[in-house]
């Protein structure tokens, strides 16, 4: 970054070092628009004044880089561990693809879910339960005293469609999901 805004005494070592924190800041929440250098928001509490400044690196973000894309996120999910994948952190609004199982803990989540998240994998429960090993799951979570068991599969195993989706879970997770609902991303 050179000194193209013509800012007097503009230096890489200090003021380049500031806006990149800015930005970084900025990036997981804002994907496009105007960016207020002068708001409260703008503001970084660190020294700039040092031989060389450093930036600091938000570590969430290239996660969610990572974890965005779809096909990196069934990459990722598929070497995760069974336990670790069980406790990924997402409110989930769907059991199924096809949203025939709903699980928002409230009405008005549902309704966010519907009219909000639809294209984002990450609120069905499928999208994990289909990279993960289900003898491990079972084995961990799907007993009739383990969590996944007792508040999933035994609501599911009561209705024919529960159990006819437990019956169908697909080896090709991308195309099964992509063909169903043009997810592309999973977005945490």
């Amino acid at each position: 970054m050179l000194n193209d805004m013509w800012c007097a005494n503009y230096s890489t070592t200090h003021h380049q070092a500031l806006i990149i924190d800015i930005f970084n800041s900025w990036l997981p929440t804002l994907a496009s628009g105007p960016m207020d250098l002068l708001s409260p928001r703008a503001a970084v509490a660190k020294p700039y004044a040092g031989l060389a400044s450093t930036t600091d690196i938000y570590l969430a973000y290239p996660r969610r880089l990572v974890l965005t894309e779809l096909k990196h996120a069934v990459k990722n999910l598929r070497t995760m561990t069974t336990q670790d994948a069980m406790w990924i952190g997402t409110q989930y609004c769907w059991v199924d693809l096809t949203q025939r199982f709903e699980v928002a803990h409230t009405q008005n989540r549902q309704d966010r879910c519907e009219n909000l998240h639809k294209a984002n994998g990450a609120v069905y429960m499928e999208t994990v339960l289909r990279n993960i090993a289900w003898s491990d799951l079972r084995g961990y979570y799907g007993q009739s005293d383990g969590i996944f068991g007792m508040v999933v599969l035994d609501w599911l195993l009561q209705v024919p469609e529960g159990q006819k989706w437990i019956a169908s879970t697909s080896n090709n997770p991308c195309q099964y999901i992509q063909a169903l609902h043009d997810c592309r991303q999973l977005v945490l």
